[in-house]
């Protein structure tokens, strides 16, 4: 898996961080969709081609989405009763909308072209399968959406929990900035395993789901296997 997790741990603390200024949240989601879209990239199904066109294109409506969730949610979360406990939870919802988004986006090759499918035992190439994209990219997605809600819901509850016990971390930075960062962090350590055992990174798949052009040169109910990319 090419990423950066302490990098992605600073990107979450920021969103988390950034409270209900616009202007800072603008700037984290920016920052955490650029990181999204280089992740996206690099651990993609690279049996499908992807163009520098369809790059720029993903980059840029995932992070149009992220902002605009952001700020849309944050006006709209400002009208309830407890809207500052609310506006904690905003950094999901934008997150999780926009990395649906920036996965169809950044991997739509996939979606068109579809992805190798092969042999379990000897690795042969079978062919290319939409179905198999459709089902790759639905289980990446979902391991996606799974893994920002420990550090981006659960942290969020636990600060409120222990602000309310100690009105210090609330009032003091210095208490309350390396304690997220510490909740953060550990509840990063929990998520990031959790959404990649939900799916095996090789999925499987019987050729009686898939075209015809390669389950017609099969037994019925063949067991194959795809790269479902992270």
């Amino acid at each position: 898996r090419k990423e950066n997790y302490f990098g992605l741990i600073a990107l979450q603390v920021g969103m988390l961080v950034a409270g209900s200024s616009p202007a800072q949240n603008l700037f984290w989601q920016w920052m955490n969709q650029t990181h999204n879209a280089c992740v996206n990239y690099c651990n993609r199904n690279a049996t499908a081609k992807t163009t520098e066109s369809d790059m720029l294109l993903s980059y840029g409506a995932a992070v149009t989405a992220a902002m605009s969730i952001s700020v849309g949610a944050s006006k709209v979360v400002a009208s309830f009763k407890g809207a500052t406990i609310i506006s904690r939870f905003v950094p999901f919802m934008a997150v999780a909308s926009a990395n649906i988004l920036n996965i169809g986006m950044m991997r739509r090759a996939e979606l068109s072209q579809g992805i190798s499918v092969y042999d379990p035992v000897s690795r042969q190439p079978l062919g290319s399968s939409v179905v198999a994209a459709k089902k790759a990219l639905m289980e990446t997605t979902i391991s996606r959406v799974v893994l920002p809600i420990p550090i981006l819901v659960f942290t969020p509850m636990i600060m409120l929990k222990a602000e309310k016990h100690f009105p210090a971390i609330k009032t003091s930075p210095r208490i309350g900035l390396p304690l997220q960062l510490a909740v953060a962090t550990s509840m990063f350590l929990m998520g990031l395993p959790i959404s990649l055992a939900l799916f095996e990174q090789e999925g499987t798949i019987y050729s009686d789901s898939i075209e015809d052009q390669i389950s017609k040169k099969l037994p019925r109910n063949t067991l194959l296997k795809y790269n479902k990319g992270l």
